[in-house]
């Protein structure tokens, strides 16, 4: 599993920031990019697309009733 380390230099390799062979991000360029890192995860929490929900719905099902519907017109 990728380290929040390795997710920076990788995006900073991209951006062309870093040597990609040899380059090592440390010290403030690593703090600089966990603070981006964490208000892009931010913002995308933030978005109403991202926002996810798991309803467990409970049913009375008719014994000797067969197919059983479910929803507004069902």
């Amino acid at each position: 599993m990728a380290t929040h380390q390795d997710l920076i230099t990788a995006s900073f390799q991209e951006l062309g920031l870093v040597d990609p062979v040899d380059g090592i991000v440390i010290g403030e360029m690593l703090a600089f990019g966990l603070q981006k890192m964490n208000r892009m995860l931010d913002r995308w929490n933030a978005q109403r697309e991202a926002v996810w929900v798991e309803e467990f719905a409970s049913h009375t099902t008719t014994a000797n009733l067969n197919p059983h519907t479910f929803g507004p017109t069902g």
